[in-house]
This record gives C-alpha cells, sequence and structure tokens, in this order.
C-alpha cells in the first residue's frame, strides 16, 4: 500500500520548489528587463515555471514509475536507490528525463491557470502584486 512514499514526497516537493522557483526568478528577470509586471508577466512566468517544476522533478518522476511498474514488468527492486541505480547503469543519466516533454504538456495549462489567476485575485482584493 505505502510502496513508493517517499519518492512520492520527494517528487511533490521538487514539483512544488521547481515551480515557485522559477515562477520567482522569471518574475523577478522579467521585471529587471522593463517589461511592466502584469498578465503577461505572469503568463510567461507560468510558462518558466512548468519547466523548471518538471526538470526538477523528472528524476524521482521516473524513478517511482519503474518502481512501481517492476512488479508487472517481472523484476523486484530492494529500493528506490536500486532503481535508480539499475536506470544508470542500464541506460545512463539521461534516463531520468524520459518523458518531460509530455509532462511540461500536462503542468503547463495547470501553472498558466494558477498563477496568473493568484497573482489576478491578490491584485483584486487589493493586496497588489507580490514583488
Amino acid at each position: 500500500l505505502y510502496r513508493g512514499v517517499p519518492a512520492l514526497f520527494v517528487r511533490g516537493g521538487l514539483i512544488s520548489g521547481g515551480q515557485l522557483s522559477g515562477y520567482d526568478y522569471s518574475k523577478r528577470f522579467l521585471v529587471a528587463q522593463g517589461v511592466s509586471e502584469g498578465p503577461i508577466v505572469h503568463v510567461c512566468s507560468s510558462s518558466v515555471s512548468a519547466v523548471t517544476a518538471v526538470v526538477a522533478s523528472a528524476p524521482a518522476d521516473v524513478v517511482l514509475n519503474r518502481y512501481h511498474a517492476a512488479p508487472r514488468l517481472g523484476k523486484e527492486y530492494s529500493s528506490l536507490w536500486a532503481v535508480a541505480a539499475e536506470l544508470v547503469r542500464e541506460e545512463g543519466p539521461l534516463a531520468f528525463y524520459k518523458g518531460v516533454m509530455p509532462n511540461i504538456a500536462k503542468f503547463l495549462p495547470l501553472f498558466l491557470f494558477s498563477m496568473p489567476l493568484f497573482e489576478q485575485l491578490r491584485s483584486l482584493v487589493g493586496l497588489g502584486y507580490l514583488k
């Protein structure tokens, strides 16, 4: 029942960290370049945050998926580290980034909606944009 829970927690943290750091950095960068704060900055920053979230979480995501699929494939791993070691040994380090493009396509609509909405709601209630 709890198979792979540590990887799931790590994946969630990496997604959140990648999203928020990518959004904040790209937003600050665009504003510093002279782009006025508003929906255009928020949409561009949200796009960057989708990429950073997926790239940050891809290794944990791949390990988790392989770990969960192992019984159906006739494999048995002693730990999540065993999955990671086999991935590097058999497919190389780039194996951790398989499926990045479909994951970006999955997260992009969510982030394009949620982050600009959050910023606009802050503005509507008089809190202004986050600086």
